[in-house]
């Protein structure tokens, strides 16, 4: 019997058993507490991204993957800015960099995960929006 899957799906399904099988807590974006938006650009789209609480931490992670074909990887850092139900941001945090794999015809997508850890325990109703930018972040 065959796996009718591409290599594409079964590197995305692996990527996501990951670092799902490594997480301790309580899932908030299942629980339907934190919803999660992500923001996808040109070059970058946000795959997934779900939110974690650990004990007094709330873990943001997720996968980026590459738009289109390119010969180059990039380089840049995953903003998440926690909303209130009002629409007023109540924590901003950027990652550390994040490396998106260079694109190539015929080997499938490349899944490039994410992972933030901020001390700090979003309200029930808050909205995370998750987005990539390249290059270093503006301080």
């Amino acid at each position: 019997m065959r796996f009718p899957a591409g290599p594409g799906v079964v590197v995305s399904v692996l990527a996501t058993a990951l670092l799902s099988g490594c997480q301790h807590g309580k899932n908030l974006t299942a629980a339907g507490e934190v919803t999660v938006q992500p923001v996808s650009t040109k070059t970058v789209r946000v795959v997934w991204a779900e939110a974690w609480q650990d004990g007094e931490y709330t873990v943001v992670r997720g996968g980026l993957m590459r738009r289109g074909i390119s010969a180059y990887p990039l380089t840049g850092h995953v903003d998440v800015r926690f909303v209130d139900a009002d629409g007023h941001v109540v924590r901003h945090a950027s990652s550390r960099e994040v490396g998106i794999r260079r694109s190539t015809p015929g080997k499938g997508p490349r899944l490039s995960p994410f992972e933030l850890r901020l001390k700090f325990r979003p309200a029930a109703g808050s909205t995370a929006v998750v987005a990539y930018h390249a290059g270093a972040h503006e301080r």
